[in-house]
């Protein structure tokens, strides 16, 4: 299965505000874990560490990769019953997410590595019998 690469870049780290009017925040700090333009790089199923620039979260991850699934893998687009057209599909290309924080929401845009988008191919899963990635 060919899987693409996937980078999640910080766009917005919020400040603390309230969920529900009159209520107080819980917190007092934006996110400490994260700044604007740090970035969380996916490929082959795993976190690529020496191209991720971020912290990292666990509970944005967990709530992360059923986004993550969809824009690894190539898929083929949503046809126009009427015109027979492919219709405009972002989340197969761009999507913008939000972690899981109520009161300090940090914002990703999440996108395929344009590169690799460019040239069609993704990062096979096949491997040799010696267990080498082809």
């Amino acid at each position: 299965m060919t899987l693409y690469k996937v980078v999640a870049t910080v766009h917005k780290v919020s400040r603390p505000a309230p969920v529900a009017p009159g209520e107080s925040t819980h917190v007092l700090l934006p996110c400490r874990l994260f700044k604007e333009g740090d970035k969380i790089v996916f490929e082959d199923n795993q976190i690529n560490m020496a191209e991720t620039t971020g912290a990292l979260c666990l509970s944005l991850i967990a709530s992360m990769i059923p986004v993550l699934k969809a824009l690894q893998r190539s898929v083929e687009p949503l046809m126009d019953e009427e015109t027979g057209e492919p219709l405009p599909d972002s989340t197969q290309k761009v999507t913008w997410f939000s972690c899981p924080d109520a009161e300090r929401p940090v914002i990703f845009k999440i996108e395929r590595d344009p590169t690799e988008e460019e040239a069609g191919v993704g990062h096979s899963r096949r491997r040799s019998p010696a267990g080498i990635p082809v």
